[in-house]
């Protein structure tokens, strides 16, 4: 599972594209995790949505590694780890955890 940290659920971002930082459950089974974040323009979600996969390209894409925001690896981040996105996008965002 992961824990959306910032911004809150339901927000509407008009004047800046923001950083979505979220959390791993650090419950999860070791390894090494990848992150699937969905983000739409519309607050229901049902179309004009942006899907991220860190799997598919971590460009955007950074981790904490304890004292810094760092590269998100191409391997993959362990349970527990913060992670953060920001997308390319310059239209208002909805979205929901």
């Amino acid at each position: 599972m992961i824990e959306l940290l910032s911004p809150l659920p339901r927000t509407i971002i008009e004047n800046r594209t923001p950083y979505f930082e979220m959390q791993l459950s650090s419950d999860l089974s070791a390894g090494d995790y990848h992150v699937k974040f969905k983000i739409s323009l519309s607050p229901d979600i049902s179309d004009n949505y942006i899907e991220l996969f860190s799997a598919d390209d971590a460009t955007n894409w950074e981790y904490y590694d304890g004292s810094a925001w760092v590269g998100f690896p191409s391997g993959g981040v362990n349970p527990g780890t913060k992670v953060r996105v920001i997308p390319q996008k310059e239209k208002p965002l909805h979205f929901a955890s």
